[in-house]
C-alpha cells in the first residue's frame, strides 16, 4: 500500500488538521461540524465567551449533544479525545471549547475543575463516557445557599446528591476538591468549595468556612482529610504535623509516647492505635495500613519498631 502522510489520511476521513505549535499536536475541530450544527455551535460558544460563564450542560444541550443518541455522541467525543487515549484528560479538557471553534477560549482553571468533578466518575482526573453528578442536582444546591450564611454542608451534601454515594464516590470527589492534591482539604481550598461544582458560585464566608472546617476535621489539623481506610500515608503525616523537622531528641520523646508500654519497641497493636495518640477519637489504623507502616521500618524484620528503626523513618 503507497505511504500516506497523516494529513492525507485525515482529509480523506473528513477531517481537516489545523497543526497547533504551542501545543505541539494537530487539533481536528473542523471535524465537529460533520455531526453538528454550525449554528449550534456558533451560538454555545458566544453564551459562555465571559470567563468562568461556562457550563457544560447548557452548552451541549446548546449545542445539540443532548439530542444525539449513544453511538453519535461516542463519536464525538473520539474527536473531543485528541490523543487517542480513551479519555478526555485535563489538558484537552482546558481547550474544550477550542474543539468546537478554533478562535475559542480556554476554560478557565475553576470552569476544568467544575467540569471534572461533573464528568470525572473514576476520580483518575479525565472523563471518560459516563458521567458522576448531575447537574440538575448541582444547580439546585447552588440556588439553596446563594445568600451568604445560607451554606450548611449536610443540606449541600444531601441536594448536590453526595450522601446518596458510596464511600469510593465520595473519596473522588475529595480527590477533584483537594486542588493541591495534598491528600488534605485546607481553608483557603474549603472557601472555594462552591466553585469547584460552578465556576460563577460564591465563596463561602469566613464564618461558613470556619463551620464547614470545624464540622470535617476530626483530628484539630485544621484541615480536611478523606478519613478513609487505607488512605494513611506514614510519610505526609509526618511532614504535615511537623514531625519531620524535629530534632533527634524530640523525635526519640515521640517514640517513647508511642511505646505505651515501654517495651523499647513499637509493636503491632501499638502501631494500630497510632493516629489516636495524636488525637483522641482519630479512627485506628486499618490491618493494611498497619502492616505497611510496620514493613516500612522493620529493618531487622522482628515484627516491631525500634527507637533507631522509627527515627531513620521520621527523618527519611
Amino acid at each position: 500500500m503507497p505511504f500516506q502522510d497523516n494529513r492525507t489520511i485525515l482529509q480523506q476521513s473528513h477531517i481537516a488538521p489545523d497543526y497547533n505549535a504551542h501545543h505541539n499536536r494537530f487539533s481536528i475541530s473542523m471535524a465537529i461540524t460533520d455531526f453538528l450544527a454550525a449554528s449550534d455551535i456558533a451560538l454555545a460558544i458566544n453564551a459562555c465567551k465571559a470567563k468562568d460563564s461556562f457550563s457544560p450542560k447548557m452548552f451541549l444541550k446548546t449545542v445539540g449533544l443532548s439530542k444525539k443518541n449513544p453511538t453519535e455522541i461516542k463519536r464525538i467525543f473520539t474527536i473531543l479525545d485528541q490523543d487517542k487515549s480513551g479519555f478526555i484528560e485535563q489538558d484537552e479538557l482546558q481547550l474544550f471549547l477550542q474543539n468546537f471553534s478554533k478562535g475559542a477560549r480556554l476554560l478557565t482553571v475553576a470552569e476544568t475543575r467544575g467540569f471534572l468533578l461533573q464528568g470525572d466518575s473514576d476520580g483518575d482526573g479525565k472523563i471518560g463516557l459516563e458521567g458522576n453528578l448531575k447537574e440538575a442536582d448541582i444547580t439546585a444546591a447552588l440556588a439553596a445557599c446563594k445568600a451568604a450564611e445560607s451554606f450548611k454542608h449536610k443540606e449541600f451534601f444531601a441536594k448536590v446528591g453526595l450522601s446518596a454515594k458510596s464511600a469510593d464516590d465520595i473519596k473522588k470527589a475529595f480527590l477533584v476538591i483537594d486542588q493541591d492534591q495534598s491528600g488534605f482539604i485546607e481553608e483557603e481550598e474549603l472557601k472555594l468549595f462552591l466553585q469547584n461544582f460552578s465556576a460563577g458560585a460564591r465563596a463561602l464566608t469566613d464564618a461558613e468556612t470556619k463551620a464547614f472546617l470545624k464540622a470535617g476535621d476530626i483530628d484539630g489539623d485544621g484541615m480536611i482529610g478523606i478519613d478513609a481506610p487505607d488512605s494513611f500515608c506514614y510519610k505526609k503525616f509526618f511532614k504535615l504535623c511537623g514531625l519531620s523537622s524535629k530534632t533527634p531528641q524530640e523525635v526519640k520523646d515521640v517514640f517513647q509516647i508511642l511505646d505505651e508500654d515501654n517495651s523499647g519497641f513499637i509493636e503491632e497493636s501499638e502501631l494500630k492505635f497510632f493516629l489516636q495518640r495524636f488525637v483522641p477519637g482519630a479512627r485506628t489504623l486499618s490491618e493494611a495500613e498497619t502492616k505497611t507502616f510496620i514493613s516500612a521500618a522493620d529493618d531487622d524484620s522482628d515484627g516491631r519498631i525500634g527507637a533507631e528503626e522509627f527515627q531513620t523513618m521520621v527523618q527519611s
